[in-house]
């Protein structure tokens, strides 16, 4: 563990992570799946949600029937639809998270992803070293795909270049308003040079697009 952390009280073994826009059709579909995958681990759940379609309250109130069983925290925006939409929602989780200290790590898992198999009591379990990331979508690469990170990894990719991009290992990819988050905390091939453990799993599957060709027609942060 980073020697930053020492002497923290550890009462939860996975902090969840979740950036989410108000499509509450989809979470219907997908959340379930997420608790199954879940079972009887025990999280803390940091959510944001962007308004995308005007039923934020919808979706909030969802959520919270949904995860009822969980400590769960939810932040709501009146905005939604571009990158620094999508930017400030990625800091304001993983500043949340940041403010606690899990006993395994913290899962990245975005609303928009079908679980096929598996169970995060056995996937926490390769979280066996210092410095390592769990891909759970089967990919190559740190990224924001569904995955694990242990604290050290979390704190130095995703933590310290959400909040200093411009001295992070993706700085190249700073743009202003439109910067996009997941290039400045998981640039490729810097991050995945940077862990010293990756492994992958194939979990889960991405249902979000298809979702976007039925509705939206583009991706979630290029509306406005």
């Amino acid at each position: 563990m980073d020697n930053a952390y020492q002497g923290y009280e550890m009462i939860y073994d996975i902090v969840i992570l979740t950036t989410a826009i108000d499509r509450p059709e989809l979470h219907s579909k997908v959340f379930d799946r997420y608790k199954n995958y879940i079972g009887e681990v025990k999280c803390k759940w940091i959510i944001t949600v962007n308004n995308i379609t005007d039923r934020v309250s919808e979706t909030e109130e969802q959520l919270r029937f949904l995860l009822q069983d969980y400590d769960l925290q939810i932040q709501t925006f009146t905005t939604g639809g571009s990158r620094i939409d999508w930017y400030n929602s990625v800091k304001y989780c993983i500043n949340q998270a940041n403010t606690i200290v899990p006993k395994f790590g913290y899962l990245w898992l975005e609303d928009d992803w079908m679980c096929d198999t598996g169970h995060l009591k056995d996937d926490i379990k390769l979280l066996s070293e210092e410095n390592c990331h769990i891909s759970l979508a089967n990919r190559n690469e740190v990224s924001f795909n569904p995955g694990l990170w242990d604290i050290y990894s979390f704190n130095h990719l995703m933590f310290h270049s959400i909040n200093n991009p411009e001295d992070s290992l993706g700085m190249r990819y700073v743009d202003g308003i439109n910067t996009n988050p997941e290039r400045i905390c998981c640039p490729f091939p810097e991050a995945t040079k940077f862990v010293k453990s990756f492994k992958s799993v194939n979990r889960f599957y991405d249902i979000g697009r298809e979702w976007q060709q039925q509705t939206i027609n583009t991706r979630t942060f290029n509306i406005n």
